[in-house]
């Protein structure tokens, strides 16, 4: 069991604030943002903004937010304002924030399946329309993700599987990393079966 959150990140600046402007004119959901802020060089810095439902209670086992890198952050580790205005990838950031190529098998997360009660499931639908997500049947889905659903009130939230896009061609295997995770590995994909 345990919590389960899904953090979702832009990849151009000021998106975060488009989607807040969509989010309030086309629903009555209480939304709240914040910018985190790190220390750095014994200076607070602002890292990122976050966006997400208001929740009355924060213990609740799902949590859902949009998250977007601060100009300051990308300016700290070098990037230009041209550049910043401009599509920004995760592994573009840490390679540039590390000096050096970012090379990985892992490119993507594809899809993702859950099993939800009710009252997740409403809290889920609300956030991923609000982000942008279109939905068909039990799959919300945008141009990168689909995340796959199931209601079950037997369980809080359980996370079942994660499907990622790898970088390159693996023999097919599968990987018992602990009793609760199996990665079968097909391909250029690799999906995470949580149990």
């Amino acid at each position: 069991m345990g919590d389960c959150g899904l953090g979702f990140m832009t990849f151009r600046s000021k998106d975060i604030l488009k989607i807040e402007r969509n989010w309030k004119i086309n629903s009555s959901d209480s939304i709240e943002k914040d910018t985190s802020v790190r220390i750095s060089n014994n200076k607070p810095q602002p890292w990122f903004y976050s966006l997400y439902i208001s929740r009355k209670d924060s213990l609740q086992p799902l949590s859902t937010w949009l998250m977007e890198n601060t100009p300051e952050l990308l300016k700290s580790v070098g990037f230009t304002d041209q550049e910043i205005n401009g599509e920004l990838k995760w592994q573009d950031f840490v390679a540039k924030k590390n000096k050096e190529e970012f090379i990985k098998s892992f490119s993507k997360i594809k899809s993702i399946e859950l099993s939800l009660n009710k009252k997740e499931y409403e809290y889920l639908n609300k956030t991923l329309l609000g982000f942008g997500f279109q939905k068909k049947g039990n799959v919300y889905f945008n141009e990168q993700n689909k995340i796959k659903y199931s209601i079950n009130d037997s369980f809080p939230v359980r996370l079942k599987n994660v499907e990622t896009e790898l970088t390159e061609t693996f023999p097919e295997s599968r990987i018992k990393v602990s009793d609760n995770l199996i990665v079968h590995i097909i391909g250029k994909k690799a999906i995470w079966n949580f149990h």
